[in-house]
């Protein structure tokens, strides 16, 4: 006896037409759907990317190369900021230096 076999009165399938879960037959070869409506929805899917891709930046109404140019302006003003913080603190750094000096007597 196989071990693989099963009865037909408890394969669940067996009366099904074409024996399929979906009853889609990959012998068949006419459509699910009408060939016009899998046509609009391609059209509508590439559309929409379409839409979105061109429309990402007309979101905050500037070009590219505007966003590039404010975030170089930016950038620049927080390096410049950064050049300001420590040049006060190496002056603060010796002014902690002279006043430790200072109170050691040196």
């Amino acid at each position: 006896m196989d071990a693989h076999y099963v009865p037909d009165q408890k394969e669940p399938l067996m009366n099904d037409e074409h024996g399929y879960l979906t009853n889609d037959d990959p012998l068949d070869t006419r459509n699910l759907f009408d060939r016009q409506t899998l046509e609009y929805t391609m059209i509508l899917i590439v559309a929409i990317c379409v839409a979105f891709m061109l429309g990402i930046n007309r979101t905050t109404l500037r070009q590219p190369a505007e966003d590039f140019l404010e975030r170089q302006i930016t950038a620049e003003m927080l390096e410049d900021r950064i050049r300001e913080i420590r040049k006060e603190n190496y002056a603060l750094e010796q002014r902690k230096e002279d006043l430790l000096r200072e109170l050691n007597g040196e």
